[in-house]
């Protein structure tokens, strides 16, 4: 990733992304129920970010690994 972090929502659920450094601290969140996502990186310095999308119906998430160049 270097500017942008496209995140697809087709079943047009209700997000929420978070992103974590690698200290484990939010560094940024976003509630979502569009079908395209865009969350801007470039605020945030170069490294290793952890991003948990979860659906706030069900609670289920995944998590990614992001490296920010």
């Amino acid at each position: 990733v270097t500017n942008t972090l496209n995140v697809q929502n087709n079943d047009l659920k209700n997000l929420q992304i978070k992103i974590f450094n690698v200290l484990g601290v939010e560094v940024g969140v976003q509630l979502t129920s569009k079908k395209e996502n865009i969350v801007d990186m470039r605020r945030f310095p170069q490294g290793t970010y952890m991003v948990n999308i979860t659906d706030t119906k069900t609670l289920k998430s995944i998590q990614k690994l992001v490296v920010k160049l």
